[in-house]
């Protein structure tokens, strides 16, 4: 069992309106919460290595129901694996290739449901091939050569996009979003399943002044996730020091800003280009039926190249927590930076890895009890 060491502190909070348009409406009545502190911090100190993954080139991590999905972008002739909450191997799904049943850049955005029966269905979409597919984990996995009937339902995504690294469903059937790394200027698209012209948000203001276009969403966007208890989107940033909350027709809940140190830079000032000294922020997020988790670096952008290099321990990570709603929790705090990670939730663990680096083993924690539990 983890051991760690608590403290607690006096969160600094200031909740402020802001005014300026965002998605379908005007941000007049969103709710900004800044934050200096997290009323809680734990040091995360044991942990147990988890040896089975060894084998592959793990990116990703993602905890479904009761089991662990890997994602791999490279190594293997599958993009996922699937292992139960003892890391036992299940099985693999999503084989590469252009053949039926097969994909060529499948992407996972932790989104799935389950059926009345029990059955797990993902959504997995595939860059290359603007389309979007929900399937059945289950018959994914037992899927033969040339087998498509783990597929429920196909959508075609928009192609004047270029590229959709993210894509979630936010009415079932009905909207959905996506991210483009080409073409987004830091905002969403909003789309439906038809000839529909697609909407984008305007998440912030002024962003057809930035004059450094081609980079500006991987500033904004780290990770996207989807809030099903309370029908929300969450977007954690790579290289601005916040969250953001949308509601789920992608008019903007809340804002969450960390006010550290290390302010972020201004993006919409042609005096601050992308460079190896601007700060890496968020890096990864996890949605629970209780908590936001997201990984957290706080370093210049040089430094955590170098750490992927060299090894993770070269800087300190961290997790912050927050409620569904934004409110700060805990942080806790890791001798090692923290890429990719997952949260079982039922058994209070969480499991992370960095992406890139081969020698880095899948490192399990115990979950500590939070102040306000």
């Amino acid at each position: 069992m983890c051991k760690y060491l608590k403290y607690c502190l006096v969160a600094v909070v200031i909740i402020n309106l802001t005014s300026c348009d965002i998605g379908n409406g005007s941000r007049d009545e969103a709710r900004e919460l800044r934050f200096t502190e997290f009323p809680c911090k734990y040091k995360m100190d044991e942990y147990q290595v988890i040896t089975s993954i060894r084998q592959l080139v793990p990116w990703e991590i993602f905890s479904v129901d009761s089991l662990f999905i890997i994602y791999e972008h490279q190594g293997s002739d599958h993009f996922f694996h699937v292992y139960n909450e003892g890391f036992n191997f299940i099985g693999s799904f999503g084989k590469k290739g252009n053949g039926p049943g097969e994909f060529t850049m499948a992407e996972f955005c932790g989104q799935y449901y389950k059926d009345d029966n029990g059955n797990i269905k993902l959504w997995i979409h595939d860059q290359n091939l603007f389309k979007a597919f929900k399937v059945d984990l289950l018959k994914a996995m037992n899927a033969q050569e040339n087998d498509e009937s783990f597929i429920e339902e196909t959508v075609n995504l928009p192609t004047e996009v270029l590229t959709i690294p993210e894509f979630l469903e936010i009415t079932e059937g009905e909207l959905y979003i996506g991210r483009s790394d080409m073409v987004s200027y830091g905002r969403y698209f909003i789309f439906q399943n038809d000839d529909t012209p697609i909407k984008w948000t305007e998440t912030y203001p002024n962003v057809d002044e930035f004059t450094v276009a081609d980079n500006l969403t991987l500033a904004y966007h780290s990770t996207t996730r989807y809030d099903a208890i309370n029908k929300r989107v969450v977007s954690a940033m790579t290289q601005l020091d916040q969250i953001d909350i949308f509601d789920n027709e992608m008019n903007l809940f809340k804002s969450v800003v960390h006010e550290n140190e290390n302010p972020s830079p201004n993006f919409l000032s042609v005096d601050h280009p992308f460079n190896d000294n601007n700060y890496t922020y968020y890096m990864d997020l996890c949605l629970t039926d209780q908590y936001i988790y997201t990984s957290y670096l706080n370093v210049p952008f040089s430094v955590l190249r170098k750490s992927i290099k060299d090894g993770p321990k070269n800087i300190q990570g961290f997790v912050h927590v927050f409620d569904l709603d934004g409110i700060p929790i805990a942080e806790l705090q890791f001798e090692h930076s923290v890429s990719r990670f997952a949260v079982d939730q039922e058994n209070e663990f969480i499991y992370m890895f960095n992406f890139g680096n081969e020698d880095m083993p899948l490192l399990k924690y115990k979950l500590p009890i939070f102040q306000n539990e």
